[in-house]
C-alpha cells in the first residue's frame, strides 16, 4: 500500500505538467542500434519516479529508451493511470490526458525498431506544413511501403491516414475518403481508440467539406460517442463544437446553439481557455444570425477578452470583427 502511494505522489508533477500537451507534438528522436541495450525491467515505482524526471527535462529520446527497455512495466504503468482515471474531476481528467499520453508512446514505439518510420512521419509534416504536397506524398508513400513490408499495423494507419490528409487539402475528395476509410479499418482492428476517434472526424471533415452535411454529422456523431466512452473530456468539448458549427452552416440555430453550449461547459470544466474563448465566439455568431444582437455582443466581448487574456490575436481579430459586424447590421436594420 505504501508502495502505490508513493507512486501515485510521484506522479502528481507530471499530472500538472501533462495537461496541454499532445501525444502528437513529441517527436520522439531515432534511436541507434547502440542505444536498444536490453536490461532488466526496474519496478513500477522506479520507472514512475524516472519517467517523472525525464518528462520534467522534456527529455523524449531517454522516455522512448525507458519505454523500450521495460516494456512489461510501461503496460503496468499504463494500466495504473487507466484505473486511476475512473470518476470526474479535474486531477482525474489530468491522469486521463497522461493516460492517454502514455498509451500513445507505447503504441508509437512498437515500431521504433525502424527508425525510418519515425524519419519520414517527419519529413512528410515538415513538407505538409510548408504546402510541398508532393513531397509529402512521396515520402509518406515510401513509409507506407515499408510499414507494409515490416506489417506494422499501427504505421500502417498512420501513413495510410497522413495520406488521406493530403489529398483532402488538395481536393481528391473520393481518394482522400478511400484512404481515410482504410485507416479507420486498420485502428478498429488493433483497437487503437484515438486513432479512430481521429479519423472518423477526418472523414466527417471531407464530407463537410462536399456539403453532405448528414453524413458529416453521422461521422462527428460516432466520434463524440466514443470520446465519451473513453473519458476524453477535450474530445468530447471539440466534437461537439464540430457538430454546432455543422448545424450552423445548415441554419439549425437552435441545434447549433445546443451543442455549442454544452461544448462551452467542458471547456470550462477542464480550463481549456482556448476553447471557451473560440465557443463564446461560435456561441455569438448562432446569435447575430437570428438577430438577438445583444446576446451576441454579450459572447463576443466575453470571447474578446479570453483571447487577449491568452495572448490569442487571431481569435482578438476575429471577435473584434464580429463586434464590427454586428453594428453594422444594427445600423442597417436602424435605417
Amino acid at each position: 500500500m505504501h508502495t502505490v502511494k508513493t507512486i501515485v505522489l510521484a506522479l502528481i508533477l507530471v499530472i500538472l505538467s501533462v495537461m496541454g500537451l499532445r501525444a502528437e507534438e513529441i517527436s520522439l528522436e531515432p534511436l541507434t542500434q547502440s542505444d536498444k541495450i536490453q536490461v532488466e525491467e526496474i519496478s513500477l515505482e522506479q520507472f514512475a519516479n524516472e519517467f517523472n524526471t525525464l518528462f520534467q527535462a522534456k527529455d523524449w529520446k531517454k522516455i522512448g529508451q525507458l519505454f523500450i527497455n521495460n516494456p512489461n512495466t510501461a503496460k503496468q504503468f499504463q494500466q495504473m493511470l487507466a484505473r486511476a482515471s475512473e470518476g470526474t474531476g479535474k486531477q482525474v481528467e489530468q491522469t486521463r490526458a497522461l493516460a492517454g499520453l502514455v498509451a500513445r508512446l507505447r503504441q508509437g514505439l512498437s515500431g521504433s525498431e525502424n527508425p525510418m518510420f519515425a524519419r519520414l512521419i517527419k519529413e512528410g509534416k515538415k513538407a505538409y506544413s510548408i504546402a510541398e504536397y508532393r513531397i509529402a506524398i512521396r515520402k509518406w508513400e515510401r513509409g507506407l511501403n515499408l510499414a507494409r513490408q515490416t506489417k506494422s499495423q499501427f504505421y500502417i494507419g498512420i501513413f495510410i491516414g497522413s495520406l488521406g490528409v493530403v489529398y483532402h487539402d488538395i481536393g481528391q475528395y473520393q481518394k482522400a475518403l478511400i484512404y481515410q476509410q482504410q485507416a479507420l479499418e486498420i485502428y478498429r482492428e488493433i483497437d487503437s481508440k484515438y486513432e479512430v476517434e481521429n479519423t472518423l472526424n477526418n472523414i466527417g471533415n471531407i464530407y463537410e467539406t462536399l456539403a453532405q452535411y448528414q453524413k458529416a454529422l453521422n461521422y462527428y456523431q460516432q466520434a463524440l460517442e466514443l470520446n465519451r466512452k473513453i473519458g476524453n473530456k477535450l474530445g468530447e468539448g471539440d466534437d461537439l463544437d464540430r457538430i454546432g458549427v455543422t448545424y450552423l452552416r445548415i441554419d439549425q440555430y437552435q441545434k447549433a446553439l445546443t451543442n455549442f453550449q454544452q461544448a462551452l461547459e467542458i471547456y470550462r470544466e477542464i480550463g481549456h481557455k482556448l476553447g471557451e474563448g473560440d465557443n463564446l465566439g461560435n456561441i455569438g455568431v448562432t446569435y447575430l444570425n437570428i438577430g438577438q444582437y445583444q446576446k451576441a455582443l454579450t459572447n463576443f466581448q466575453q470571447a474578446l477578452e479570453i483571447h487577449r487574456e491568452i495572448g490569442n490575436k487571431l481569435g482578438e481579430g476575429d471577435n473584434l470583427d464580429y463586434i464590427g459586424t454586428m453594428y453594422l447590421k444594427c445600423e442597417l436594420r436602424a435605417k
